[in-house]
């Protein structure tokens, strides 16, 4: 006799073709099980405008006879998880990824209502097990509700759609050091900026004077970006490519010799995973990221890559130091990576 699954509803404002992290954990947690359905929803910036999407899901929890929903976002759609749970008695989960219960700047309204939303669930997703204990600790949530279910990328997938792209033109010589991600001050770009700039400074002694800087994404931080490149006459070495289509990211990593990202923690916005690195990883670069939020999670300082601290723009310069002047140690590093995406984050 064949075991029917329960059938379960996932609710979020992220999802393909949207661009992002969250988009894409969504996306393969989805893939990942033929009984959970997706419903992406909309709402705009006033006040209680989730309220309309509670109509959509009510037809589609009647319609597809569902069980159990996944809450992508644990504001404001945990408020429609609690309202079906006591209307309908449906029973609900929550994913969560850091800014979105640990940011500084919730009202006590808000972290009421996290808290409740957390406690009536059956179960709660994290990210990263820093962002687990940091729930733990905030919420008093019962640790038994609580469990981890990291990122995975599917490395067949993404080597496929890397194969058919354009190849994309590389200065002869150059070293090219890459950056993925929203222009937003917890990813640590600024610090990157100010340890190129020593990088400028130390280039004759070192032998490394063909470098540059691209930065694929964009966001709030342009501007302030952009007028650093100019304060210490980098126009030359960084460029900015602007927001790509998710596949077409690829295309840069597969040039780039070294991927950079020393995300940091600001007011509660943290990097809860960095599914960024494990994606470079699938290219096998060697990666260097912050010690900070889940990123250490991600990747394992000296086997896969190297850990900094985010606001040390002479570790930052160190490690890109080794990493552009000691190719075998950059080649065994996104090896390394590689081999650990296969083994522990593969799909």
């Amino acid at each position: 006799m064949k075991i029917v699954k329960p059938k379960s509803l996932l609710l979020t404002l992220e999802f393909p073709p949207d661009i992002g992290g969250i988009a894409n954990y969504y996306r393969q947690i989805a893939k990942s099980d033929e009984s959970i359905q997706v419903l992406r929803l909309k709402i705009s910036s006033r006040r209680l405008s989730w309220i309309r999407c509670f109509w959509g899901a009510a037809r589609q929890i009647k319609k597809d006879k569902i069980d159990c929903l996944r809450i992508g976002q644990v504001l404001p759609l945990g408020y429609l998880g609690l309202i079906f749970k006591l209307t309908r008695h449906k029973r609900y989960l929550v994913y969560v990824h850091g800014l979105d219960i640990l940011s500084s700047k919730l009202s006590k309204w808000k972290k009421f209502w996290i808290k409740v939303i957390l406690r009536q669930a059956r179960s709660i997703i994290t990210n990263s097990n820093y962002v687990k204990d940091r729930a733990l600790k905030k919420y008093k949530i019962d640790n038994k509700k609580l469990k981890t279910v990291y990122p995975k990328i599917d490395l067949a997938a993404i080597g496929s759609v890397a194969e058919k792209l354009a190849p994309i033109e590389r200065p002869s010589g150059v070293k090219i050091i890459l950056s993925v991600g929203r222009l937003v001050e917890r990813k640590g770009f600024d610090k990157v900026i100010e340890a190129l700039n020593k990088l400028k400074i130390m280039n004759y002694e070192l032998g490394i004077m063909n470098w540059e800087y691209w930065i694929v994404g964009d966001g709030p931080d342009r501007a302030i970006l952009t007028s650093l490149v100019k304060k210490y006459d980098l126009t030359d070495r960084v460029k900015f490519l602007g927001a790509v289509p998710s596949s077409q990211i690829y295309q840069y990593f597969k040039v780039s010799d070294v991927f950079i990202m020393p995300c940091r923690e600001i007011n509660g916005d943290i990097e809860g995973f960095g599914i960024v690195f494990l994606e470079a990883a699938a290219f096998k670069k060697p990666v260097i990221a912050g010690r900070s939020g889940g990123a250490p999670e991600a990747v394992v300082d000296g086997v896969t890559g190297l850990l900094v601290d985010p606001m040390s723009f002479e570790e930052i310069s160190q490690a890109l130091i080794k990493l552009l002047t000691d190719e075998e140690l950059a080649l065994k590093l996104g090896q390394q990576g590689y081999e650990r995406v296969r083994r522990e984050f593969a799909v």
